[in-house]
C-alpha cells in the first residue's frame, strides 16, 4: 500500500514537471549576525521561497522569477497567477520551468521573513508609511506567523511615526494624533517586546512636549505631559530634573516679584507673582507668597452718596450699611441660583438636615426641626472660634423686639434654637414655603453681644464677624473716604482663603446726579459706581469699551407712603384721587430713564415699570390682572374739590443724596397734586434723618419710600402689623394702617402651607391694597453697577475669569474680585 502511494505521487509529480525535494534538511533562509558588543546587526540569507503543494510536494523557488510582484503575493496570491503558476525550482533544473495549477498550491514559506526584512530596511530609510504597510500585509497574509515579531515591528514603526507627528508642537491636530499613537504603543506592551530604549524615547517625546508648553506659558499642558511620564515611569530621572528646573524658575520669579513689590513697579510685580503661581500651581508656599503680593497692592474704591453710621444687622438701615454686611458677616444659609430662590448651606456649615415629619404647635401650626453642624476651624475676625452657641445667640437677639430692625414676621416663623454640642444645634421653624430661606441670617459672636448694641457703640461701628473683611476706619467727617474695610486675617481659618483685595474704600460724593464720580473713574481714582443716576449711566455707556455696565435684579418697589394717622387720609376717595392725579408714567419716563446715549444706542431698561401694588412685577405674588390705574387729572380734581384740609399744607419727605433728577421727579409729583387741589411742600432729608423721622418717629404726611423684599414670599405683613407695639414710635407699621380684613389675610398667609394657595392669598393681599389705596404704588426702577475694566475676576489659581457679580447682592463673591494695577 505504501509502495503504491509513492508510485502514484511520483507519477503525478513527473506529470507536473517538478523535481521531488531531496530528503535532507532545508538550508537556513536567514542568519542573524550581530557584531561583538551588541553593535550593528546584519543578515545573511539564501534567496528562495518554499512552495508546498496540497499533495505534500515541496519546491524551493528562486524569487527572481517574479521579483517585481514578490510582495503582491503576500497580499493575495490568487492575483499573482492565472490558471497555473510557472516558476523555476531553486534545487532543480533552472532551464525547465515548473507549471503548477493554482488549485494545487498550498502555501509559501519564508515570504514573511523576506517581507519583514524589507519592512526593516524601509523603516531604517524613514519610509514609515511603506514599512507599516509591509508589516500589516504580513499580518493579514498569515496572522499565525510570529505575531510577537510583527507586533514589535509595528510598535517601532508607530513609535517613530508618533515622534514625527510630535516634532511640530504648534500643530494641535498632529499633537493629538501623535499622543494617541504613542499611548497605543505603550498600551501594546512595548517594554516586553524588542523595543530597545522605549522609556528614553517615551520620556524624550513627552519632555519635549512639556518644554514647548512651558515656553508658551501653557503650564497646565506642561503638567499633564510630565504626569503622563510619571504615571508610566514613577522613578523617571529626566522628569525629576525637569520639575526641579521648573520649581527653581518659579522660585526666582517669585523672588523678583517680591523685590519689585517694594518699589513702584506694582504691575510687573503682580505679573511675575501670578506667573510664578501658575508655573508652580501645587506649591502652597509659592501660592502664599503670590497672594501676599497681590493683597499688598490691591485696593478697591467705590463711590457712595451716604454717610454710614452702623454695620451690625440690628442698626444698619442705609443702603451703604446694608451693602457692607455681606463683607463682614457670613450667613448661615446663602441664597443662590439666577433668581436667588434656591438656598444652600453657608460657608460656616458642614451639614444641615431637615428632620422627617412635623411637630404640631399649641396654636395648631406645624414646625420643622433642622439639625445643623458647623465646620471645625472657623473663627471670627478677632480669632475666637465659631460655635453653635454663637448661632443660637444670634437667633435669640434677632427675636428680641428691642432690635431696631426687628422683623415680627420672622420672629413668628423662627421659633428658636437649642445647642446640642460645641458645633451642633437644632433650629425650629414653622412650616413655610422654602423654610430654609428663614435662616439666611448672619452669624454673630455671642461673647461680644450680651445686649443689642446701640448706634454709635463699638460693635455697631466695628462689628466682629466671619466675612472676608473687617471695618477698619470710619471717618464720617472726611470729605473723600468715609469708610475703609481691611481683609479679615482669620477669614475661614486659613490665609489662603482670603480674597485678593487688601482693602475696600468707600468714597463719598455729595451729589449723585453730577459727573464728579465719573470724572474720578476716568482718572482711575475709583473703580465702581453702584446704582448710578440715569444721567451718569448714559455718560458712562457712551464711553464705549471703557466700562462694564451690569444690571441688578431688584426686588424693591417705590411707593408714596401715606400716614394714616392724619385725619385727611382716612378718606379712601381722597387717596384714590391722589393716585389718579399723579402722572406716574410721565415722571418715570422723564426723570428715571436715561434715554438715548451718544451714538444712537439706548441704555438697557431692565425693569423700569409702573406697579399696581407692593410687589415687584416679576414676582409670583404680583397679580397681573390688576392693571395700573390711568392718570386722570380731571377725576382727581373733581374728587378733591371741597376736601376738608383746613388749609393745611402737606409735606412730602424723601431721602436726598443730591440727585437732581430725583428732586425734579418729587417736584413734579407735588405739582400734579397741587393741580388737583392739594397744598404740598417738599422736604428733602438726609438719608439718616429720613429714616429717623419717617420710619422710627412716624413724623410725616407723605413719604417717597422703598419697600425692600427680603424673603421668598415677598411678605409685607411687618409693614402693616396691627400689634399696638408696632404702631408706636419705632414700630414697623410706620404708615399706621390697621384693618381687620388685611390682618386676617396675613394670618391666613402665615398658616397656609400649600404653595399654590400661598400665592392665591398674596394675590388677595395685592387686591386689598389696590382697592383700598393703602398707599400710592409708583414704580420699580432699574438698578445697575458700573465698573472700570480694570476690575476683573481671578480664581484661586490666579487665572483671569469673568467678574463674579451677584445680581442680587453686589459683594456676595468679592473674594474673587481683582483690580488690575495702574501701569
Amino acid at each position: 500500500m505504501i509502495f503504491f502511494r509513492r508510485c502514484l505521487f511520483g507519477l503525478l509529480f513527473m506529470f507536473l514537471g517538478g523535481t521531488p525535494l531531496q530528503a535532507k534538511e532545508d538550508p537556513p533562509l536567514i542568519t542573524r549576525i550581530e557584531s561583538p558588543g551588541g553593535g550593528e546587526v546584519s543578515y545573511k540569507f539564501n534567496v528562495y521561497d518554499r512552495l508546498t503543494l496540497t499533495n505534500g510536494i515541496v519546491y524551493h523557488i528562486d524569487p527572481a522569477w517574479i521579483q517585481d510582484t514578490l510582495m503582491e503575493r503576500g497580499t493575495d496570491i490568487e492575483k499573482s497567477i492565472q490558471q497555473e503558476f510557472k516558476f523555476y525550482d531553486f534545487r532543480g533544473s533552472n532551464d525547465t520551468p515548473v507549471r503548477v495549477p493554482k488549485s494545487l498550491i498550498g502555501k509559501f514559506d519564508y515570504w514573511e521573513e523576506l517581507a519583514m526584512i524589507r519592512a526593516e530596511r524601509l523603516l531604517t530609510d524613514n519610509a514609515i508609511d511603506d514599512a507599516e504597510a509591509m508589516a500589516e500585509k504580513v499580518q493579514e497574509f498569515n496572522s499565525d506567523w510570529n505575531p510577537d515579531q510583527v507586533q514589535d515591528l509595528l510598535n517601532r514603526i508607530r513609535f517613530k511615526r508618533a515622534g514625527r507627528l510630535l516634532e511640530d508642537l504648534g500643530n494641535e491636530q498632529d499633537i493629538q494624533k501623535g499622543i494617541a499613537l504613542l499611548e497605543e504603543v505603550a498600551t501594546a506592551g512595548a517594554n516586553s517586546l524588542d523595543l530597545k530604549g522605549f522609556q528614553n524615547k517615551y520620556e524624550s517625546i513627552y519632555l519635549g512636549f512639556a518644554k514647548h508648553a512651558r515656553e508658551q506659558g501653557s503650564y497646565d499642558a506642561m503638567r499633564r505631559a510630565i504626569q503622563q511620564i510619571q504615571d508610566k515611569y514613577p522613578d523617571s530621572k529626566a522628569t525629576l530634573e525637569f520639575t526641579r528646573s521648573v520649581q527653581s524658575s518659579a522660585e526666582q520669579l517669585m523672588a523678583n516679584a517680591e523685590q519689585l513689590a517694594k518699589t513702584e513697579e506694582a504691575g510687573k510685580a503682580i505679573d511675575l507673582a501670578i506667573e510664578s503661581q501658575r508655573m508652580a500651581a501645587n506649591d502652597s508656599d509659592i501660592r502664599r507668597r503670590a497672594l501676599g503680593i497681590l493683597r499688598s497692592l490691591q485696593r478697591l474704591r467705590l463711590a457712595c452718596y451716604e454717610t454710614p453710621g452702623a454695620f451690625d444687622p440690628f442698626n444698619a438701615a442705609l443702603p451703604i450699611e446694608r451693602q457692607v454686611q455681606p463683607l463682614v458677616f457670613d450667613r448661615l444659609v446663602e441664597p443662590g441660583g439666577e433668581l436667588g430662590i434656591e438656598f444652600f448651606a453657608g460657608p460656616l456649615v458642614e451639614s444641615m438636615r431637615q428632620r422627617d415629619g412635623f411637630h404640631q404647635e399649641a396654636d395648631g401650626s406645624f414646625s420643622i426641626t433642622w439639625d445643623v453642624t458647623l465646620k471645625s476651624g472657623m473663627t471670627f475676625s478677632n480669632g475666637d472660634p465659631v460655635s453653635a452657641g454663637d448661632v443660637a445667640g444670634t437667633i435669640q437677639l434677632l427675636k428680641d423686639d428691642r432690635n431696631p430692625n426687628f422683623d415680627p414676621e420672622w420672629d413668628r416663623l423662627v421659633l428658636g434654637a437649642e445647642v446640642t454640642g460645641a458645633r451642633t444645634l437644632i433650629i425650629r421653624t414653622r412650616q413655610f414655603n422654602k423654610s430654609e430661606s428663614l435662616l439666611t441670617i448672619p452669624v454673630l459672636p455671642a461673647k461680644e453681644l450680651v445686649n443689642i448694641p446701640r448706634p454709635g457703640e463699638a460693635f455697631a461701628l466695628k462689628p466682629v464677624g466671619t466675612g472676608p473683611f473687617v471695618v477698619s476706619s470710619l471717618r464720617p467727617q472726611n470729605l473723600k473716604t468715609v469708610l475703609e474695610l481691611d481683609v479679615n486675617p482669620h477669614y475661614h481659618g486659613t490665609s489662603d482663603g482670603r480674597p485678593y483685595l487688601k482693602q475696600i474704600q468707600f468714597r463719598r460724593y455729595s451729589k449723585k446726579g453730577t459727573g464728579q464720580a465719573i470724572d474720578d473713574m476716568e482718572r482711575n481714582e475709583i473703580e465702581v459706581i453702584s446704582d448710578p443716576s440715569p444721567l451718569q449711566l448714559a455718560r458712562l455707556m457712551s464711553a464705549a469699551g471703557r466700562y462694564e455696565v451690569q444690571p441688578f435684579l431688584s426686588d424693591s418697589v417705590w411707593v408714596l407712603a401715606i400716614n394714616h394717622r392724619r385725619p385727611a387720609f382716612q378718606n379712601r376717595a381722597m387717596r384714590l384721587a391722589m393716585l389718579r392725579g399723579i402722572n406716574r408714567e410721565g415722571i418715570l419716563n422723564r426723570w428715571f430713564s436715561a434715554g438715548p446715549v451718544p451714538g444712537g444706542s439706548a441704555v438697557p431698561q431692565q425693569s423700569h415699570a409702573l406697579v399696581s401694588g407692593p410687589f415687584p412685577p416679576q414676582s409670583t405674588a404680583y397679580d397681573r390682572s390688576l392693571k395700573v390705574r390711568d392718570y386722570d387729572p380731571d377725576f382727581a380734581k373733581k374728587q378733591l374739590t371741597g376736601a376738608n384740609l383746613s388749609g393745611k399744607t402737606l409735606t412730602l419727605k424723601y431721602a436726598s443724596t443730591g440727585d437732581l433728577q430725583l428732586q425734579r421727579a418729587m417736584l413734579e409729583i407735588i405739582r400734579d397734586l397741587e393741580a388737583a387741589g392739594l397744598k404740598v411742600q417738599e422736604q428733602p432729608k438726609l438719608p439718616n434723618d429720613f429714616l429717623k423721622e419717617v420710619v422710627q418717629e412716624h413724623d410725616f404726611d407723605l413719604a417717597y419710600y422703598r419697600i425692600d423684599h427680603n424673603n421668598i414670599l415677598h411678605n409685607v405683613a411687618g409693614l402693616f402689623d396691627a400689634d399696638p407695639k408696632e404702631l408706636e414710635t419705632g414700630g414697623s407699621n410706620f404708615m399706621g394702617y390697621v384693618d381687620q380684613g388685611l390682618t386676617q389675610l396675613f394670618v391666613d398667609l402665615r398658616r397656609e402651607q400649600q404653595v399654590d394657595r400661598v400665592w392665591t392669598i398674596q394675590h388677595r393681599i395685592h387686591g386689598y391694597f389696590y382697592n383700598n389705596v393703602v398707599f400710592i404704588p409708583l414704580w420699580r426702577l432699574d438698578s445697575h453697577v458700573v465698573h472700570t475694566r480694570r476690575l476683573s475676576g481671578r480664581n484661586e489659581r490666579g487665572e483671569a475669569i469673568s467678574l463674579p457679580i451677584d445680581r442680587q447682592q453686589l459683594f456676595r463673591r468679592v473674594d474673587q474680585w481683582y483690580v488690575e494695577p495702574k501701569l
